[in-house]
């Protein structure tokens, strides 16, 4: 059996991958670390745990998707083999 769709052609999807220079991935540090600094319920306050999933998101490389769907092996309750 054939594909039907085997000269249909693809549309060309652009490369959008970007990643942050140092120079900007300072400048969202110190963002994030005065925006700790301002009391909660003022403009501008930023949670710690904001801070700790913006950094897990940049030291890992991983989609936001796959930090929130991420398990591990102990919350499965398999037990390993």
């Amino acid at each position: 059996m054939r594909n039907p769709a085997h000269k249909v052609n693809r549309f060309a999807i652009p490369e959008r991958e970007r990643f942050l220079t140092p120079e900007e991935r300072q400048r969202v540090q110190a963002v994030l670390l005065a925006g700790l600094k301002i009391p909660a319920g003022r403009k501008g306050h930023v949670k710690l745990v904001s801070v700790w999933a913006i950094d897990l998101l940049a030291l890992t490389g991983r989609r936001r998707d796959e930090i929130l769907t991420l398990r591990g092996r102990w919350s499965t309750g398999n037990t390993p083999s």
